[in-house]
């Protein structure tokens, strides 16, 4: 069943196309994996599914919804979470804070244990009351997967998590992904570790120059000869 659907979205930027009648679907306890070289369009359309940019044509929806119309904290509250590229954790708070504040339901008992669990599933128990900045980057990165956690989605969209993080968090970052991420939602990743992509996803979507140009298994698209070319150059 598809969580998450892209159909047809265009984006321009003066004359030139970034999305070019691009679709998808993400589908329920799946991981997409959307990979391709630099300005290939990623970034814009994780923009235009979590409501950061809007769309010249086509539409998303989310487990039935339109939700092209949406800001960026509306469809949070329809069930998306995303990570960025670029850690967005609260400093002045501690780990276990910021893992607590990505609760949809309130902070009670039952929240404040599934808080502890994660904290758990992510070795942090320890670090509760340490503050995000004064971790490695890519303990910081596993906090923001761990907030998007907290906060039960539909669809996580994590955005280059292993950007930046050494082998031991990328491993980390692998792990929960594969053990717990994909069994509480759909995910969508946009990676460009060739590692990452073939180690999570059961599918992988190849965008080239706005255009997606093919879709299959890790296997089937990463020796695919257009991508191939247009990933890894001649």
């Amino acid at each position: 069943m598809a969580v998450l659907e892209c159909r047809n979205i265009t984006k321009s930027y003066g004359g030139a196309k970034a999305l070019d009648n691009v679709s998808i679907e993400v589908s329920e306890k799946k991981v997409l994996g959307i990979i391709g070289p630099n300005g290939a369009g990623k970034s814009t359309l994780i923009d235009i599914i979590s409501g950061f940019t809007r769309a010249d044509a086509g539409s998303t929806i989310l487990m039935g919804k339109n939700i092209s119309h949406l800001s960026p904290h509306e469809i949070s509250n329809s069930g998306l979470a995303r990570t960025f590229q670029l850690c967005k954790n609260f400093n002045k708070m501690t780990i276990w804070e910021n893992i607590l504040a990505g609760s949809k339901s309130g902070v009670g008992e039952r929240e404040r244990k599934l808080a502890d669990q994660i904290l758990s599933d992510f070795d942090f128990g320890r670090m509760r009351n340490v503050f995000p900045s004064r971790l490695a980057y890519g303990e910081q990165k596993m906090i923001e997967i761990a907030r998007i956690s907290m906060s039960n989605p539909k669809v996580a969209l994590l955005d280059e998590p292993s950007s930046g993080v050494d082998k031991k968090s990328q491993d980390r970052i692998v792990s929960y992904i594969n053990t717990k991420l994909r069994n509480q939602a759909a995910v969508l990743l946009v990676e460009h570790n060739i590692s990452v992509v073939e180690d999570v996803c059961d599918e992988i979507i190849a965008i080239d120059r706005g255009k997606i140009v093919c879709t299959g298994t890790p296997q089937e698209v990463l020796h695919d000869v257009r991508v191939v070319t247009s990933y890894f150059g001649e």
